[in-house]
């Protein structure tokens, strides 16, 4: 992390407009990520996934707090190694 920040720091120190990461996943996935002038470089790349099962079909879009997946995020929160 603290050479991403350095970079950059520095990239952005010499009037570079974009700085694109580009960060390899588990599954041979890859992600290009921007970094901003006003957000950490932590903030922005160290977004975790987890693909969850739940009971009830879950509507795509909704301002309803659906607590099946809320029930299992909390247990992945609890457990997870590096969740702090």
């Amino acid at each position: 992390m603290p050479v991403l920040n350095r970079l950059k720091d520095w990239a952005f120190g010499n009037d570079w407009n974009d700085v694109l990461v580009q960060v390899a996943l588990p599954e041979r996935r890859s992600r290009v990520i921007p970094l901003s002038r006003t957000e950490d470089a932590a903030d922005v790349l160290f977004i975790r996934a987890e693909q969850i099962d739940v009971e009830r079909p879950m509507d795509p879009c909704t301002e309803t707090i659906n607590e099946d997946l809320t029930d299992k995020a909390i247990t992945i929160f609890a457990n997870a190694t590096g969740w702090g």
